[in-house]
């Protein structure tokens, strides 16, 4: 049943080392975080969509994420100075996630410093 949830944490960018390619960061965080079976393109963030997100090439990663009460939809990101992100959101599960939501404050956050 869809409902609305709030969430409240970090999210910081994993960085890579030089030489790995994307799908070997993503393998390896799968199986590191407990992921079974066969790894294929995607499931890191098919499975594990409440602690990874996706942007273009970019891998984020959820820390601190509490989940608490609220019945209005938005989205707050501020800079912590330390390469992460806090943030606050609250939307209806019905129509989004968590990740989806951080995704696209990530993007704004990103498109202004690139201006």
């Amino acid at each position: 049943m869809s409902d609305y949830e709030t969430h409240v944490g970090k999210v910081r960018k994993i960085k890579t080392v030089m030489g790995e390619s994307f799908e070997d960061k993503c393998k390896m965080l799968y199986f590191n975080s407990g992921g079974k079976g066969e790894y294929y393109d995607g499931i890191l963030f098919d499975e594990f969509y409440n602690k990874f997100i996706r942007i273009g090439e970019e891998i984020y990663k959820i820390y601190d994420n509490e989940e608490k009460e609220c019945f209005d939809s938005f989205c707050e990101l501020s800079e912590n100075g330390d390469g992460t992100y806090s943030f606050s959101t609250m939307f209806y599960n019905g129509g989004t996630c968590l990740s989806e939501m951080l995704a696209e404050e990530i993007k704004k956050i990103e498109e202004k410093e690139n201006e």
